[in-house]
């Protein structure tokens, strides 16, 4: 407002409204400042054009509510949206960087390139940030996706020069070990291999669902598995005990599954007792490499490790608990 005050282009303004009336060469246009909490709100707006600011907190359905608006006649619609490198798993990079949506752009800049309007000694500290926090300085310095630099790592160990490695190839007459978490808005499956010679795991696929059934899963994973794997390989399952119990919608998941001709192992286990198995896999090293590695494929298994991946918040009052946070 500041800038458009100095150049003459606004025309009035209400802090109350939370509107603005800013010149144009033929028109005037009105200016809405909203919140997006609730997107629903905009169902009768005509927009000719939107911004939205900080657009890694919001959804895609959220982004979609928006530019259904653009339909006031007689305009170029325009939506922009501005926000933080964050994972790569997050709508915002798969519509926008790894496959492009027709008609869109995208445009990216890290830090070092608007040093000349930052402090002098701006860039420095956050230099010095890459010894702190690894995953805030290749965020906010760097200009890289794949990082969240809120909250604090769960997996401080990991390092990505490390435990990513494209050259991981699936290992002949060894079992494909597959992991299933259930769910309709996001079941996952994560695919690896142990190698018993020098006694290490490569993470070599995911597949990650969005509101889906299990039986979708299954066919999508299973064309997954025929792509990396040969023909006749052996699959080794295993899943949550949760995938016995039986619900008012039929079978159990591991019933699907044996419908499926997948027999999965259920068992439970102590998150922080998997979580200290993996830890200790990422800071051991058999043959000269890291126990545990992963395919640069498996986009979201890194991310989680990278950082996406955090201590819950500590309630105050209560004891740090040191436990992951529930991400849904």
């Amino acid at each position: 407002l500041d800038i458009a005050r100095t150049n003459h282009l606004l025309k009035d303004y209400s802090k109350s409204e939370e509107r603005a009336v800013m010149r144009g060469e033929k028109q005037d246009w009105e200016v809405l400042f909203r919140s997006l909490d609730n997107p629903a709100k905009f169902e009768s707006v005509e927009m000719a054009g939107f911004l939205v600011d900080q657009a890694e907190e919001i959804s895609s359905d959220d982004f979609d509510a928006l530019a259904r608006r653009l339909r006031q006649p007689g305009q170029a619609h325009r939506g922009i949206i501005v926000a933080n490198h964050t994972l790569k798993s997050h709508w915002l990079y798969r519509r926008f960087v790894a496959d492009p949506l027709p008609g869109h752009a995208y445009f990216e800049n890290a830090t070092q390139e608007n040093a000349t309007n930052l402090p002098a000694d701006y860039i420095a500290a956050l230099a010095q940030m890459k010894l702190v926090n690894p995953a805030a300085h290749k965020r906010l310095v760097e200009g890289k996706w794949g990082i969240n630099y809120t909250g604090r790592m769960f997996y401080p160990e990991f390092e990505r020069d490390q435990h990513v490695n494209g050259a991981l190839e699936p290992i002949k007459n060894e079992p494909v070990r597959r992991g299933w978490d259930f769910g309709y808005n996001h079941p996952a499956v994560i695919i690896g291999q142990r190698n018993p010679m020098i006694d290490v795991m490569n993470m070599l696929g995911e597949y990650i669902g969005q509101e889906e059934t299990l039986t979708h899963t299954i066919a999508n994973v299973k064309v997954l598995c025929n792509d990396l794997f040969p023909a006749g390989a052996t699959y080794l399952d295993y899943c949550d005990p949760a995938g016995l119990q039986k619900s008012d919608k039929g079978k159990t998941s591991v019933q699907i599954l044996n419908d499926a001709k997948i027999f999965p192992r259920a068992f439970k286990q102590r998150v922080l007792q998997g979580t200290q198995i993996i830890r200790n896999m990422l800071t051991s090293r058999r043959g000269g490499r890291p126990q545990l590695q992963f395919h640069p494929r498996c986009v979201t298994l890194i991310d989680g490790c990278e950082s996406g991946y955090q201590y819950a918040d500590v309630i105050p009052g209560q004891d740090d608990k040191q436990e992951p946070k529930k991400d849904g």
